[in-house]
């Protein structure tokens, strides 16, 4: 029997799992998933569609899903119990949610802004945050309050959140959304 190994497919994607066996003679080669049985010998046991053999004794699982993570085990129904244990990791492209969800946030002149960026996927997304200051694009009200371009965007390392000036509110590119961060002088 062949070695068993890592695999990795993206939701939806096809994978095959291959189990290559010399000699099988009477025995009968199964794949499991647990304690589940998905095929014995030619025979599908699994009423899921979505296996089949292929190309012998490859076992072919189509659109998978993420709940098809997991250990898939070839194995001969002899007494050496010789198993080949091939591992499904399901890749899932990541997913940002941005808080507060309509993006702006008023503080007051010395108080503190807290930017939030939570992700999902997998391999668990890691965070970095960035800040560029741009142009000052100055917008006035009374002198009530200043616009300033800032550009905050995440990448890929957690770190603190980057620190606003005092005396400034930007518009902020955040884990590629926007934020508008107003801060009243008063």
């Amino acid at each position: 029997m062949t070695r068993g190994h890592l695999y990795k497919a993206i939701i939806g994607d096809s994978i095959e799992l291959p189990c290559k066996v010399k000699d099988l003679g009477s025995y009968v080669l199964l794949w499991r998933r647990g304690t589940s049985v998905l095929t014995a010998a030619n025979l599908m046991v699994t009423r899921d569609p979505r296996f089949k053999l292929v190309e012998g004794y490859n076992l072919q699982i189509a659109n998978v899903k993420i709940q098809d993570a997991g250990d898939y085990i070839c194995q001969i129904g002899d007494n050496e119990s010789r198993d080949q244990v091939h591992t499904l990791e399901i890749l899932v492209p990541p997913t940002i949610r941005v808080v507060p969800q309509n993006r702006q946030i008023t503080a007051r002149k010395g108080s503190t802004v807290t930017l939030e960026c939570k992700a999902s996927g997998n391999p668990v997304p890691a965070i970095y945050w960035h800040k560029k200051v741009s142009a000052c694009v100055c917008v006035c009200q009374d002198v009530d309050f200043l616009l300033v371009a800032v550009c905050v965007f995440c990448s890929e390392l957690p770190s603190e959140p980057p620190a606003m000036e005092n005396k400034r509110a930007g518009l902020c590119k955040y884990c590629a959304l926007e934020y508008i961060i107003e801060i009243r002088y008063r």
